[in-house]
């Protein structure tokens, strides 16, 4: 009596024979699955600059609302109802410099500012606010004043040395009715100083905690996201006060990485579907060939889930042997372009690198061969279910 083989044993002899003969088809597949991987861990950096950005660089969280006439107080009054993460005021005061280290210096008109904020410091979070940098120390305690790099040169000259040699130095201010003595700690650097110059006509600020001859000039308020700062910023726009902010930088920034992350992403799942291309061009080539055997089987009495199962078995070979190889193929590309090509000559040297592999992107690209390989089976499937003996017949006939 006929003994019908068993699917275990049809499969394995199938695939004995198969994959010495896919080497090629492996190593193509795993190359252009490597290039996908990569192309989406870029997407999905450039996705995350923008969030990078917000967080490594604070005052992209601030809005600066800057007095233009006396309705500003109606303002701040409104503006202190509104959820806000800190806040810093800077006062104008009549204060003018009057001596440094017994040298007179009235002459100079070197006026004064107060300011208050949540956490005492002027730039509010310094160690994360890369935009702005003071050469020397913080403000620490209110006998302590920094000044913008203008005023350092211009009291350096008087005292005939380096305009970084006056910090540790004293100041005296005075509005004729008080009188401080401040020590110098620190020197805005030339970019900040430009910025506090267009805020303030004062160059030299100092940490108060009580009221003095003093008027708000400008108050900065820092919000948790940048949602909330948008919705503030255009609430707040038509009001009567000047707003100094980097709302349009990072609106702009937020184009330009939505543009390259749609970009990199079509671009690296078209790779992967390329690469599926390979993979199911390979599989119908084994079932054109393989067309005689199929249908034999199917009149022996193998049913159509068993039939398909030797299509269905070369597609997830094909797919975990390229995809396993696929890995240390696109680390390997990421190394070579990281060392042997100038990247920051193509997006700008900004401690951030784009061309990196991330975990993601091997997430994707593994749901993604999920879902096309879905596709295949039930696409197959339904080619199975409708071959019979006659399909052999027609496929020789063709040759």
């Amino acid at each position: 009596m006929f003994k019908t083989p068993s699917w275990f044993t049809l499969l394995k002899k199938r695939l004995i024979f198969l994959l010495p003969n896919k080497i090629l088809y492996i190593f193509n597949i795993a190359l252009i699955f490597g290039l996908g991987i990569l192309l989406l861990g870029m997407s999905i950096n450039f996705f995350n600059y923008k969030n990078y950005v917000l967080n490594k660089n604070d005052y992209y969280r601030q809005i600066t609302f800057i007095k233009k006439d006396n309705s500003f107080s109606e303002v701040i009054s409104k503006l202190e109802n509104e959820t806000y993460f800190s806040k810093r005021t800077i006062y104008n005061s009549s204060f003018i410099a009057t001596k440094i280290n017994n040298e007179n210096i009235e002459n100079l008109d070197l006026k004064l500012s107060f300011f208050e904020s949540s956490n005492n410091d002027l730039f509010l979070y310094p160690e994360i606010n890369s935009g702005f940098k003071i050469i020397g120390d913080e403000i620490k305690t209110e006998n302590e004043i920094v000044i913008t790099y203008y005023y350092a040169v211009m009291i350096s000259e008087i005292l005939n040395k380096s305009y970084l040699d006056v910090i540790g130095d004293h100041i005296l201010y005075t509005n004729n009715n008080e009188l401080f003595d401040f020590i110098i700690v620190g020197i805005f650097d030339e970019r900040t100083t430009l910025l506090m110059n267009y805020l303030s006509y004062a160059g030299s600020f100092a940490l108060t905690s009580s009221q003095h001859d003093i008027d708000v000039s400008f108050v900065t308020y820092e919000y948790n996201d940048f949602s909330t700062l948008k919705t503030i910023y255009n609430k707040y726009r038509p009001e009567n006060v000047i707003i100094f902010s980097y709302f349009d930088e990072y609106l702009n920034l937020n184009i330009y990485t939505t543009i390259f992350t749609l970009i990199f992403t079509v671009i690296g799942l078209l790779t992967i579907i390329i690469s599926f291309g390979i993979i199911h061009s390979s599989v119908n080539s084994t079932f054109l060939n393989s067309l005689p055997f199929l249908s034999m089987l199917k009149v022996i009495g193998i049913n159509d889930k068993k039939i398909v199962s030797f299509s269905i078995f070369e597609t997830l070979l094909l797919t975990l042997v390229g995809y396993f190889f696929a890995i240390p193929i696109s680390y390997l590309i990421n190394f070579v372009i990281n060392k042997f090509v100038n990247v920051d000559s193509i997006f700008g040297s900004i401690e951030y690198n784009f061309v990196n592999i991330n975990i993601e992107s091997l997430i994707i690209t593994m749901i993604f061969c999920i879902i096309i390989n879905f596709l295949f089976i039930v696409f197959q499937t339904r080619k199975v279910k409708m071959m019979n003996i006659n399909n052999s017949f027609i496929h020789e006939l063709g040759d």
